[in-house]
């Protein structure tokens, strides 16, 4: 089973469980994750650098780069933080 089939299956399992929950706990989950992505945001965009970079090394030009989302990312990241 790839990566993303197990997230996949693990996104599946879990909203099994956050349908019963009230709206209260649902926000301080989505809360928590938002914490999670901040905290990981170093490490999102670095492994997003190397893939820009190996699509650039493949040949992939900068305007499929951007069609592809993976230069918006760190551009709208990158505006946020100025």
């Amino acid at each position: 089973m790839s990566y993303m089939q197990v997230i996949g299956k693990r996104a599946k399992e879990v909203s099994k469980t956050v349908q019963f929950l009230g709206q209260i706990e649902k926000n301080e989950g989505l809360r928590s994750v938002a914490r999670e992505l901040r905290l990981q945001t170093p490490y999102i965009l670095q492994a997003n650098a190397i893939d820009v970079a190996k699509a650039r090394d493949e040949g992939m030009k900068d305007y499929s780069l951007l069609h592809s989302g993976l230069m918006e990312w760190q551009k709208d990241w990158n505006r946020l933080q100025n």
